[in-house]
């Protein structure tokens, strides 16, 4: 099994698999960045139920494979599929994680923006 002692292994499986989902760059604010922490902070921002049927089905199929440690290869070989239609699912999660949580960051920024305008208007 893949992952065996490395990092991706020993944290908790919901950060494992945020990591894995999370290949990409979420363009927010400066200000906004310094809030966010830790992936946990972002899983707790994830709404599950609102992702797309197609997204959730990859969460349940593969993954527990990916929070395991399992390569892209080996996942493809244990559903009998080839390399690029696992990375394709896998895009579609994370994407669809991605998109989520990117449009929660953006209200948070704009309601700590709003009051942080209130708070200059009352000094």
């Amino acid at each position: 099994m893949a992952g065996t002692g490395s990092t991706a292994s020993s944290a908790k499986p919901s950060t494992r698999m945020a990591r894995a989902a999370a290949g990409s760059v979420i363009n927010i604010s400066p200000q906004t960045q310094k809030t966010i922490t830790s992936t946990e902070t972002l899983l707790e921002l994830i709404d599950w139920n609102r992702l797309s049927p197609e997204a959730k089905a990859v969460a349940r199929r593969i993954g527990p494979m990916l929070c395991e440690g399992y390569s892209v290869k080996e996942i493809a070989r244990s559903l009998g599929r080839k390399d690029d239609w696992v990375s394709a699912r896998i895009r579609i999660l994370r994407d669809a994680i991605v998109a989520q949580v990117s449009e929660q960051l953006d209200g948070m920024e704009a309601d700590l923006r709003a009051h942080i305008e209130k708070l200059v208007k009352v000094a």
